[in-house]
């Protein structure tokens, strides 16, 4: 595949490149910018669509909340809304920690699972399902090699961590982006977004809430903020969690001056002098919407800024009945925000990204 810039996406890239240079660029990553590669084996699953539409491709995300949704007995139509299907889960259980642990679960079994239909680490399989409460599902990918890349193809998550960047914020539950810095020798901070809750008594001490931390391209900030698996209470996960989140967030800006902010000063303030690159989210998730409407639209917010959002084009994200003007309102949505559109996969913008600043 041919990875060279298009004239088209040039420009961004090389402002962009720019910004990263002097440290001034904060990718934003999504959680299906991993998973959507390491349960790529889940195949293909159509959306219902009205009578002489093309039915709408689900994500991987929407793949797994829908099994999750069988699994559990979710009784209503929407079982891709990974919000709505935990939602129900959280009132059935009644118990935050007991209702996201089942959550964590089912996803390390998907994994194995697949694993095991593919017919691969036939001697792992068993040992990892006795251990699988005792292991992240990034140990269980790290174990079972997954994410899989084609001979030749870099694995973009590793791209993003060799680039000389101080920050990295996240909505991916798991320590994927450590580990792929930590494997281009940096050593990364990991802080977690406690909304609405007080940290767990079994926090880790490298997890600590530091007000005060300067983080570089060799020790990089990792930002979790939509939290940690390691820790379920901070899982941003159901309906009630994305609106206890921007109820927390927002009280931030009722009063910058406060001590105890749900997101630390010093990340406000690169947050909203940063270029930032969102990459890996679909515009109706509730990751995206929560992210893009409760905190970037926030941010008092440099008005020459170049800030992109990769996007796929609506021709290939499916059911969508007039793709110049889904393109069209997608596009004025993220302007209004001051936000630059690049329609092609984050994988490849990554590459690209990569191509342009070597």
């Amino acid at each position: 595949m041919d990875r060279s810039p298009s004239a088209e996406r040039k420009r961004p890239l090389d402002t962009i490149v720019e910004k990263i240079r002097t440290g001034a660029a904060i990718p934003i990553v999504s959680n299906s910018f991993r998973n959507d590669r390491i349960f790529a084996g889940l195949g293909t699953e159509t959306a219902l669509a009205k009578p002489g539409v093309k039915g709408r491709r689900l994500s991987i995300g929407e793949q797994l909340a829908k099994r999750w949704a069988a699994q559990i007995g979710y009784p209503m139509w929407d079982g891709q809304d990974l919000a709505r299907v935990a939602q129900f889960n959280a009132v059935e259980v009644s118990d935050v920690e007991v209702a996201k642990g089942r959550y964590k679960m089912f996803v390390k079994e998907e994994l194995i699972a697949l694993a095991e239909a593919n017919g691969e680490a036939a001697g792992l399989i068993d040992d990892l399902r006795r251990a699988k409460s005792e292991k992240s599902l990034a140990d269980l990918a790290q174990e079972l090699d997954y994410p899989r890349f084609s001979e030749g193809c870099e694995d973009p998550l590793r791209l993003l961590a060799r680039l000389p960047l101080p920050i990295y914020v996240t909505t991916s539950y798991y320590d994927f982006l450590e580990r792929a810095l930590v494997a281009e020798e940096c050593s990364p901070y990991t802080q977690i977004c406690w909304w609405g809750q007080h940290p767990p008594l079994n926090l880790l001490p490298e997890h600590r809430l530091n007000q005060d931390l300067s983080p570089c391209a060799l020790s990089p900030l990792v930002y979790h903020i939509h939290g940690l698996e390691r820790y379920a209470s901070s899982m941003v996960l159901s309906q009630d969690d994305y609106l206890d989140f921007v109820t927390a967030v927002a009280k931030d800006f009722e009063d910058p001056a406060q001590f105890d902010q749900v997101i630390p000063l010093y990340l406000w303030k690169e947050l909203s002098q940063s270029s930032l690159i969102l990459l890996g989210y679909r515009l109706q998730d509730w990751d995206f919407r929560v992210l893009f409407r409760g905190i970037i639209n926030q941010l008092h917010r440099r008005p020459f800024t170049l800030n992109l959002v990769v996007q796929l084009s609506p021709e290939e994200q499916g059911g969508i009945d007039d793709c110049d003007k889904a393109r069209e309102y997608l596009q004025g949505y993220l302007q209004d925000a001051k936000f630059d559109v690049v329609w092609c996969g984050a994988e490849d913008f990554v590459h690209m990204l990569w191509e342009t600043y070597r």
